[in-house]
């Protein structure tokens, strides 16, 4: 382009014209990419991890390929990211993402977990107390876990004794808690988020109230 032609482009700006409208293509751009390895630079492909943004509910990275995961799309904001894999210490780091006028501006983290050293002994993630509104125990029920948003079938819990189940044997990060089939009380459903602390999961009690019926 010739100066002579830039001359009128210069002339607009100096006038107060707006600029051109910039144009957005409709490819999504992921908030942060985060590789995960080992300290051999091996890769990690069965972390769970999990990430909130500004102090917001916890919600789960989606793995793409191999030890690639992606912690929102299009999201910005300042993420907590948690990342959690048995036979590893637990891990966390704090990112900010920006955005410009189409995309947020991607954030590529890599994270070297450190190995410890595991005993055999099974930890369930949840221990579950049922109960109705007046406090009663509930001793008979189908009370089932899973993760939410995944493909896979609810998992059985373990009756124990009384009005308590276990569930979720060495399963941590996000587990989804499902009741039904109580008798006169409404079906329950909670997300609960599991701690780890680097060979097991942390144990969550979980206090589960039934609502009744309506007439």
């Amino acid at each position: 382009m010739t100066r002579t032609a830039l001359l009128p482009l210069a002339l607009a700006i100096a006038a107060g014209c707006p600029a051109p409208p910039v144009e957005c293509d409709t490819m999504a751009a992921a908030s942060v990419n985060l590789t995960v390895i080992d300290p051999d630079d091996m890769a990690i492909a069965t972390a769970q991890v999990t990430y909130a943004v500004d102090g917001g509910d916890p919600q789960a990275c989606e793995r793409l390929e191999g030890n690639n995961y992606v912690c929102g799309w299009e999201v910005a904001g300042t993420f907590d990211v948690q990342i959690a894999v048995e036979g590893y210490l637990p891990d966390s780091f704090s990112v900010t993402v920006d955005e410009d006028e189409c995309h947020v501006i991607p954030q590529a983290v890599e994270r070297t977990l450190t190995p410890v050293e595991c005993t055999q002994q099974e930890v369930f993630g949840m221990l579950v107390n049922v109960t109705d509104e007046q406090g009663a125990d509930i001793t008979s029920a189908t009370v089932v876990w899973g993760r939410p948003n995944a493909d896979m079938a609810p998992m059985p819990c373990e009756y124990v004794s009384g009005n308590q189940w276990a569930c979720a044997a060495e399963a941590f990060g996000l587990l989804e808690l499902s009741i039904s089939d109580a008798g006169p009380y409404q079906s329950f459903l909670q997300v609960v988020d599991v701690g780890f602390d680097g060979c097991d999961p942390v144990t969550e009690t979980v206090d589960a109230v039934l609502a009744y019926l309506p007439d």
